[in-house]
C-alpha cells in the first residue's frame, strides 16, 4: 500500500493512499484523547462530500492510552449527520455609515 502525507498540501484530507489493485482512498483523520465529538471543518464536509466512497473518515479515540482505537468509515458524509456549529460571521457597513465618520485624506 502506497501512502502521502497531504495534510499540509491544502488538499482538506490528511492521507492519500493506494493499494494493491489500485483502490484508492483519500483520509481525513481525527483524533480524541478519550472519546466524544469530533469536529469537521466545512471545506473537509465539501471535500469528502465531492469524493463519495472514495472518502474515508478515520477516528482514533483513546490517543493517549495504552489501548487507542480506531474505527473507519467509508462515504462519511452521507452516513453521519454533522451539525453545523457556527458559521462565517461578515459584516456589512454601507457607505452612507461609514463615509459620515473619520476623516478623509486625499491620496497622491
Amino acid at each position: 500500500m502506497d501512502t502521502t502525507d497531504v495534510s499540509s498540501d491544502g488538499e482538506h484530507y490528511d492521507i492519500r493512499s493506494e493499494g494493491p489493485n489500485g483502490e484508492k482512498r483519500f483520509i481525513e483523520v481525527k483524533g480524541r484523547s478519550q472519546t466524544g465529538a469530533i469536529i469537521l471543518t466545512g471545506p473537509e464536509v465539501d471535500k469528502l462530500r465531492q469524493i463519495g466512497d472514495r472518502a474515508w473518515l478515520y477516528i482514533v479515540t483513546h490517543c493517549r492510552g495504552e489501548q487507542p482505537r480506531l474505527r473507519i468509515i467509508q462515504d462519511p458524509i452521507s452516513k453521519l449527520n454533522p451539525e453545523v456549529l457556527y458559521r462565517q460571521v461578515q459584516f456589512v457597513v454601507d457607505e452612507g455609515d461609514w463615509s459620515s465618520h473619520g476623516q478623509e485624506i486625499g491620496v497622491l
